[in-house]
């Protein structure tokens, strides 16, 4: 997708073990290639009960400061990726340093306004995720756009992040969406 949007960018692909110390090892030499200006990775995991999100904070944090834009895709089954019915969002998503990215589906094609949240009902599996962070704060950024979400998941105790319990909000996830639906995208 990106070659078709940018055919003349250079795009280096970077491959890792599926482990904690490979994941780590990846990203880090991602953020210290002087030639890497953006990150995107459709790699996730359950943010609950992950190691990664609390190694991970530095490195995304880096790389926001030497102003590297990092993209990670918000999920592909729904608010309970973590296997339990309890609500939750993924890492990297919802690390405050990564633009979170959902997904969408167009039923009309020739109607691009009309989307919707992917619910892969065509596939028996895929849906996008999003939610709230249990671990990160609400950036200044997102205050306006999700108070009205926030407050509905206050007062249905769907809030469980630090900030919440000293009255702050959580880090909504996604921050963005677009088509995603393998059958209209």
């Amino acid at each position: 997708q990106i070659i078709g949007l940018a055919p003349r960018a250079t795009i280096d692909v970077y491959q890792a073990p599926n482990t904690v110390g490979g994941i780590i090892n990846d990203y880090q030499a991602m953020v210290d290639n002087p030639a890497i200006t953006v990150i995107t990775t459709s790699w996730g995991a359950c943010e609950a009960g992950n190691p990664l999100p609390e190694l991970e904070s530095a490195i995304f944090a880096s790389a926001a400061r030497n102003g590297i834009s990092s993209f990670a895709a918000a999920g592909d089954s729904g608010s309970t990726d973590c296997g339990t019915s309890q609500p939750a969002v993924d890492d990297p998503a919802s690390q405050p340093g990564v633009t979170g990215v959902g997904g969408t589906t167009m039923p009309n094609i020739a109607a691009v306004g009309q989307q919707f949240a992917w619910n892969g009902s065509n596939m028996g599996d895929g849906v996008t995720g999003g939610g709230f962070s249990s671990l990160w704060g609400e950036p200044v950024w997102q205050q306006a756009a999700t108070a009205q979400a926030q407050a509905s998941a206050a007062t249905r105790g769907l809030l469980t992040c630090p900030a919440a319990a000293d009255g702050g909000y959580c880090r909504g996830v996604p921050d963005v969406s677009a088509d995603a639906d393998p059958y209209t995208g």
